[in-house]
């Protein structure tokens, strides 16, 4: 029997990037291989979260740019007006537990194999965590890391001033709908779904600094491989990517942190790994041969 593969996608993502680019040179989508390379081995299962969804609603002050994206968005649909979710939506464990029930109406059976990219690295963990029995093995596509120091590093840089607005904007889940709808409802809601983006970094970063591990040494369900990709000049393209020597730091402490994991790394390869054509090639190798 075939196995079902569970895509989850990273931070603001949309289902469509497994297999679409935005090609930024030449402002235009193209397509990529990796999901055609997937369903050859098994059954694909993926998701866009509705907390994502928010990119829908977004208006962007630039014309000729809203124009363009206007016609992406007319013919590819990265996105739906779907925005309904609540504060335990947001849980880790809850979102695990809805993907599982979804996805087992359609493959009651088959084995499954998450893939996570980025954010949804640790969601795919916790997932295997959950359901080890069910799963055959675990891929993490440069995800975001899994130990507790690094969780906690990042929300004293990041996530910590935007807590006072987070607590105040969203004290409970009538508060964050009101907000829900405002958006679907009103024009110019830019603001409030910059906040709805915090809010859901604000509480991805603080549960799993709460819940991952109570120390840096993560144990393992099932096996599981690491794909990353290691920048050898992180200040390269920096105003694309802000973020390269944070993700330098992380994969060089991620295998401290969970030393029972496989590791692969690409030298400067994209954050979104499949973009690479021999990245792309190579994770599917990997694959086949785990199977």
């Amino acid at each position: 029997m075939k196995p079902v593969f569970l895509l989850i996608p990273g931070f603001g993502s949309s289902q469509l990037w497994w297999e679409y680019e935005y090609d930024i040179k030449t402002e235009s989508i193209k397509h990529v291989d990796f999901l055609d390379n997937l369903k050859k081995i098994g059954y694909v299962y993926k998701i866009t979260f509705p907390w994502f969804n928010i990119d829908y609603y977004f208006k962007n002050p630039d014309k000729k740019t809203a124009n363009k994206w206007k016609k992406i968005y007319e013919k590819y649909k990265p996105y739906t007006s779907n925005i309904d979710f609540t504060l335990d939506d947001l849980d880790y464990n809850n979102i695990c537990k809805k993907l599982y029930n979804n996805l087992r109406e359609k493959y009651p059976k088959n084995k499954i194999i998450p893939i996570g990219h980025s954010y949804g690295g640790p969601i795919a963990h916790i997932f295997s965590k959950l359901y080890p029995k069910d799963c055959q093995f675990c891929i993490i596509l440069d995800g975001s890391p899994l130990g507790k120091t690094l969780q906690q590093n990042f929300y004293e840089k990041y996530e910590k001033k935007n807590e006072k607005m987070i607590k105040k904007t969203f004290p409970n889940n009538d508060a964050l709908q009101k907000i829900l709808h405002k958006i679907k409802t009103e024009e110019n809601t830019n603001k409030e779904q910059q906040k709805i983006y915090k809010l859901v970094s604000f509480k991805s970063t603080v549960w799993k600094m709460n819940n991952l591990s109570l120390s840096d040494n993560i144990k393992l369900s099932i096996p599981t491989y690491f794909f990353r990709s290691y920048h050898t000049d992180y200040t390269k393209n920096i105003g694309i990517n802000p973020y390269k020597k944070m993700w330098n730091i992380w994969s060089k402490e991620e295998p401290k942190n969970v030393p029972e994991g496989k590791y692969i790394f690409y030298i400067d390869a994209p954050h979104y790994l499949w973009y690479d054509k021999k990245c792309s090639d190579d994770i599917i190798n990997h694959i086949k041969c785990f199977i």
